[in-house]
């Protein structure tokens, strides 16, 4: 695993036009919040964080485009 700048990231996707995803799993947006470094879909796992006991699956995608 390995520590990547996103603002850099998401100003190079910017800068050609892509859409930019980042899996927020790991830091969970507790700490770390995509969509401020300019991310246009941030995805989390909500499954251990909601559940925690493994008796549901699921997911999150948030953007800040409507």
């Amino acid at each position: 695993m390995k520590v990547c700048d996103l603002k850099a990231i998401a100003d190079i996707a910017k800068k050609h036009n892509i859409i930019s995803a980042c899996d927020n799993t790991f830091p969970t947006s507790y700490l770390v919040s995509p969509l401020l470094y300019g991310f246009d879909i941030c995805m989390n796992s909500a499954t251990k964080f909601i559940g925690g006991h493994a008796d549901l699956i699921m997911g999150t995608l948030t953007t800040n485009n409507e």
